[in-house]
């Protein structure tokens, strides 16, 4: 009759026990989102608890603004002067919380989503910036996740656009100013693999320009 060795199953009888398995990758969870457009020079969101996250995100629709938010957070560009995506990292959270961008001049718009699970030292790399196209696609530059379950984030900003949409497995969250001629489109996924990803956006219309990039974020 075959015994099996206990050893194999935690009871060792010296007292030791296997190494547990290590966790899985990624554990990036979702805590709440919001978008806003059509501000003269300025567009703050509707208020929002990120209460649990400690990572923002903000896509806004021109890339040389200004960006801030209620609790005086320190945002970073992705690609200083070329890219419409934004980021805190261990920032301050609570509720009623909003987002800000400014641009003398020009109708605004921003989107907003916060998660938890990210590093605290997140940022990957973003090597060229925005991509842009007149068409009714477009596609980013692309990243490439350092991890399986690193948050990706996309942005889409134009104007005058309908019914935006994304493939590859983004989840779009918010699609403000729709038809406008200011918008600002935030999407997301977990990396599945360490591949280079670069999604297509589509839209059924178009009146000015679509900008995008794709931006990679360590998890914890």
């Amino acid at each position: 009759t075959w015994t099996p060795d206990p050893a194999h199953f935690g009871n060792d009888p010296s007292g030791s026990t296997p190494p547990s398995p290590p966790p899985p990758p990624g554990g990036v969870t979702l805590i709440a989102h919001t978008a806003s457009n059509g501000g003269a020079d300025t567009q703050t969101t509707t208020p929002i608890s990120t209460v649990g996250s400690n990572f923002l995100v903000l896509v806004v629709n021109f890339v040389n603004s200004v960006v801030s938010d209620s609790l005086s957070n320190v945002w970073t560009q992705t690609y200083v002067g070329g890219s419409n995506i934004w980021f805190a990292k261990t920032p301050s959270v609570g509720v009623n919380h909003t987002f800000t961008v400014t641009k003398t001049g020009q109708n605004m718009s921003i989107a907003a989503a916060a998660f938890s699970g990210v590093s605290s030292n997140p940022f990957e790399v973003d090597l060229y910036g925005d991509n842009s196209s007149s068409g009714l696609t477009v596609q980013p530059w692309g990243a490439t996740p350092n991890g399986v379950g690193d948050l990706l984030i996309t942005g889409l900003t134009s104007g005058g656009i309908t019914s935006p949409s994304i493939n590859d497995g983004f989840t779009v969250l918010d699609v403000t100013g729709v038809g406008s001629q200011s918008s600002a489109t935030i999407a997301y996924r977990l990396a599945a693999d360490t591949s280079l990803i670069r999604p297509t956006w589509t839209v059924g219309s178009i009146a000015l320009t679509m900008f995008t990039d794709c931006v990679a974020f360590a998890h914890a």
